[in-house]
């Protein structure tokens, strides 16, 4: 957990076909999102898992240009065979999605935001 402005707390757990990682923080502005992006990341790349589930439903205090800023910071420093579905629940979920498809097709990524779990879960554990 990291303390001080913008805490937040980011809790894994290795299950059998994907690195889960839940997201809990008062609010996320740009600073928390590059600082736990990075923590998820490095976690993921010290795992063999090639798929990534992360649930947050923590409000977003940013810009659509600073959620192109950190979609495209996700896409970019996962590996590339890495499949990442993000369940949000915040009230930006929409926007959130539109740039993740923008920045997963841009480049070729399997990337996608879902409302529900088991949506997310399904899509994640597909073939494709």
């Amino acid at each position: 957990m990291v303390q001080g402005s913008g805490s937040y707390q980011l809790v894994f757990e290795s299950r059998p076909r994907y690195l889960y990682a839940h997201l809990r923080a008062e609010y996320i502005d740009l600073d928390v999102a590059i600082r736990y992006v990075n923590e998820l990341v490095r976690h993921l790349r010290s795992t063999e898992h090639t798929r990534l589930l992360l649930v947050r439903g923590t409000p977003t205090i940013i810009s659509r240009r600073q959620y192109s800023i950190i979609g495209n910071m996700i896409i970019n420093t996962l590996p590339a065979a890495v499949r990442f579905a993000m369940i949000d629940h915040s009230p930006s979920r929409s926007v959130v999605a539109s740039v993740m498809i923008e920045e997963a097709k841009a480049k070729h990524r399997e990337a996608r935001v879902f409302q529900t779990f088991g949506d997310g879960e399904a899509w994640l554990l597909s073939e494709g």
